[in-house]
């Protein structure tokens, strides 16, 4: 203790920073380090060493700042560069390590685990399809290695490409019947490709492997609740509640019930919850649907408040608040925390539709009040109109006939640059056209009478009047 003391208080050097680590001086060693980082050639295997010394008293951050400075000095030393990956990993610096994992991979590209630690990086990191291809070319590198099959396929079901992934994940449970793990994750794949009957038998196998394991049977149930298997899930709690209760595996199992209808039971689990976890909003949140959908809105109304208390800001706990309200018919509150739920939660899908339905309800009832108030009110009584004269008739006619001519008119001619004018322009136009070519053709003798124009005025005009009525 007291050589700790005595180098945490004196300047260390080259000499004296390897006993001031091993004595736990860190934050001395990490001043010394940053003094000296013009000389970082020298000192990169020493910031790698003061980063693992860090990284294991959970010192992130400084951790992360020694392996940046050693890196662009560790060259083609695989140890250090290790070392960089591996706190890079471990302090949530996905992408970095996923680039020193590369660089790892240039120097041995026969080591097989550098591609699944890669892979793992990038898809942490978000880069999914480059994930793939490292997971991929692991597992194909080591076909006899079930994790990096179950990893491989894990990854091609999250990206939604089931063929693939059912071909690594078959490969998986084939090398170890056994891995709950990737008996569930086929389960999953069954479930997401309709193989409803498959996906249950897998989850109800990989429950009974492990049968003091609640996270795997709270998998399990509710894989089996997806594939529409409720009663097989709630018998499959039931039993894991008796070997190891958890507050988790009872709130599930409360969901199982509530499925079956069974509601007493659903508040039963969903108190044992509680007991064991009563700071969990999410529980306080269920617990008021079960009471609403029991009748009891004092009830869910007190649960809700808790859950409140708990976690103000939860979508959940505002959707529930505002199916509260308007259950209880207090419209105005409920949309006031409708408002609010898009205020916070503008890109949260569940929360738009639950504000459309409320929105839905009250145009609804706008609607249903403005009806009943037409029906109530008291129209005047009409007097009987006496039937109209020929005179009168014919006024009528006249006006309609007058209507129909404009609209004809307009529909034919509000196009034209002419507008009406076009109506007489154009057949005048096609006649002294049409008129002066034939007549120079045939010598201005028409097959009937002496004059062409007349022989052909005749003619066209029928015509057109034909060609207008079948085109209308």
């Amino acid at each position: 203790m007291s050589l700790k003391l005595e180098l945490a208080n004196s300047a260390i050097n080259t000499e004296s920073f390897l006993p001031a680590l091993a004595s736990g001086a860190l934050d001395a060693c990490l001043t010394y380090l940053k003094r000296e980082n013009n000389n970082q050639a020298s000192n990169a295997g020493l910031n790698c060493r003061l980063a693992e010394a860090l990284l294991h008293r959970s010192r992130h951050d400084a951790s992360v700042e020694c392996v940046r400075r050693a890196l662009p000095w560790a060259g083609s030393d695989a140890a250090m560069l290790r070392i960089c990956a591996w706190v890079f990993s471990n302090c949530g610096c996905h992408a970095e390590a996923a680039g020193v994992y590369h660089l790892l991979i240039e120097l041995c590209p026969d080591v097989v685990e550098l591609y699944r630690h890669a892979s793992g990086s990038l898809a942490a990191a978000g880069q999914l399809d480059a994930a793939i291809a490292d997971g991929k070319t692991a597992s194909n590198r080591a076909p006899q290695n079930p994790e990096f099959a179950l990893h491989a396929g894990s990854l091609l079901h999250a990206a939604g490409r089931y063929d693939e992934a059912a071909i690594y994940l078959d490969h998986a449970v084939a090398l170890e019947p056994d891995n709950t793990s990737a008996l569930c994750e086929l389960s999953a794949l069954c479930h997401a490709q309709g193989q409803e009957e498959a996906a249950a038998a897998l989850a109800s196998r990989a429950a009974a492997l492990t049968p003091g394991d609640s996270g795997m049977a709270i998998r399990a149930a509710e894989l089996l609740m997806g594939c529409g298997r409720a009663d097989e899930a709630a018998l499959l709690l039931h039993r894991a509640a008796a070997a190891a209760p958890d507050p988790r595996l009872f709130r599930v199992l409360s969901a199982a019930e509530m499925v079956r209808g069974r509601l007493d039971a659903a508040l039963e689990a969903v108190d044992r919850a509680l007991a064991g976890a009563p700071d969990v909003a999410e529980y306080h949140i269920h617990r008021g649907h079960l009471l609403w959908h029991q009748g009891d809105v004092g009830g869910a109304a007190m649960a809700l408040e808790h859950a409140a208390a708990l976690d103000p800001a939860s979508p959940e706990l505002k959707r529930a608040q505002m199916s509260l309200y308007l259950a209880a018919g207090l419209v105005t509150e409920a949309t006031a925390v409708g408002g609010e739920l898009l205020h916070r939660f503008p890109d949260d899908q569940r929360s738009a539709e639950a504000v459309m339905h409320l929105l839905t309800h009250r145009l609804d009832a706008i609607e249903g009040e403005y009806v009943v108030l037409n029906d109530g009110s008291v129209r005047g009584v009409r007097m009987p109109r006496s039937p109209p004269g020929m005179l009168e008739r014919l006024r009528s006619q006249r006006r309609v006939i007058g209507a129909l001519i404009i609209r004809e008119t307009r529909t034919r001619f509000a196009d034209a640059k002419l507008g009406y004018g076009w109506a007489l322009i154009e057949p005048i136009l096609h006649i002294t056209l049409l008129s002066v070519t034939f007549a120079v053709l045939m010598h201005g003798q028409p097959p009937i009478g002496t004059q062409f124009f007349i022989f052909y005025y005749t003619g066209l005009v029928r015509y057109s009047g034909a060609d207008g009525t079948t085109t209308n």
